[in-house]
């Protein structure tokens, strides 16, 4: 059962910061554009950058502690933890 907060926060995401197909290298791949940067999902580099912009930014938002916020993006980027 997911719970109310996360439900609203997942909500947020979703329509704040959409997964979209961003044109890189003549391919498609799913993305995310954050202040008219592009962050790739497949990308280590890049996501790990965008998991720390967001998860500001929901500390910011929502008052999130990381690890919930980390848990949340888990779902929202449909990524599993590789730690």
């Amino acid at each position: 059962m997911v719970d109310i907060d996360e439900y609203i926060i997942l909500k947020f995401l979703k329509r704040s910061y959409p997964i979209t197909r961003v044109k890189y290298a003549k391919k498609f791949k799913r993305g995310i554009i954050l202040n008219n940067t592009v962050y790739l999902i497949g990308n280590e580099s890049s996501r790990i950058q965008l998991r720390f912009k967001l998860i500001d930014k929901l500390n910011i938002i929502f008052g999130c502690s990381k690890d919930k916020s980390d848990a949340i993006l888990n779902k929202f980027l449909n990524i599993k933890n590789k730690i």
